[in-house]
């Protein structure tokens, strides 16, 4: 493959290039949101919607970044097991759970500092808004539709709620894979559980099935 090298980074011989294959997007994408878009300090409260692979690298960007309280919300209970595996503090069925503001207030004391949308949709982004509390920034990590609307009441705006977009989490790129990869390769960045399982491009039909379907925890990695 032929690319610009502005697109390449070398890193550590040890690293499984099946590792680190996780880190060009989706690592890469939650990790950054938080401790380069968002810059998330120790002892806040973070509430990620969405715990896909984006929303388990962002859970564990809040881990990294010292959060006190990390609120997983999802409708997979599968995908809300293994947040918690991965460093969520507190899961929320949005399926089961009649008001999942006020769950997250409940645990938040008013609504979290930092509210993470992993999913790209108008409803799960206005409600991120919903949960984030009083002077809490919102951002949106997913890709909404160009024409796709989020509201602010003025009673958001009196909180002095924000609100901003996260694209590639603002990465450094040539900064950030190095540092990713000695996360994982000194045990504080958690890879190996993000891979659901294994293809060839043979089961690639299959893996893109499953993933239609919802049955991906994390991600799939094809093998060459």
């Amino acid at each position: 493959m032929l690319v610009s090298r502005n697109n390449v980074v070398k890193i550590r011989k040890e690293m499984p290039l099946d590792r680190a294959c996780l880190l060009g997007c989706g690592v890469l994408t939650g990790v950054g949101a938080v401790l380069n878009t968002a810059q998330v300090a120790p002892g806040s409260s973070v509430a990620v919607i969405g715990v896909g692979g984006v929303g388990l690298a962002i859970v564990q960007g809040a881990r990294l970044a010292h959060a006190s309280t990390i609120i997983a919300v999802d409708i997979d209970e599968d995908k809300l097991a293994l947040a918690e595996r991965l460093g969520a503090t507190h899961t929320v069925n949005s399926a089961t759970e009649p008001d999942v503001v006020a769950a997250v207030q409940q645990a938040t004391r008013g609504g979290a500092q930092h509210v993470f949308e992993a999913i790209g949709n108008a409803r799960t982004a206005q409600q991120a808004v919903a949960i984030t509390g009083a002077f809490g920034t919102t951002t949106i990590v997913g890709i909404l539709d160009s024409d796709a609307t989020v509201t602010l009441s003025g009673l958001d705006l009196m909180m002095g709620k924000r609100v901003q977009q996260s694209l590639m989490g603002s990465n450094r790129f040539v900064a950030d894979i190095p540092l990713l990869v000695d996360h994982y390769l000194s045990g504080r960045l958690e890879l190996d559980h993000l891979i659901s399982s294994r293809t060839s491009l043979d089961g690639l039909p299959t893996a893109l099935e499953n993933l239609q379907a919802g049955r991906v925890l994390g991600r799939t990695v094809v093998v060459f």
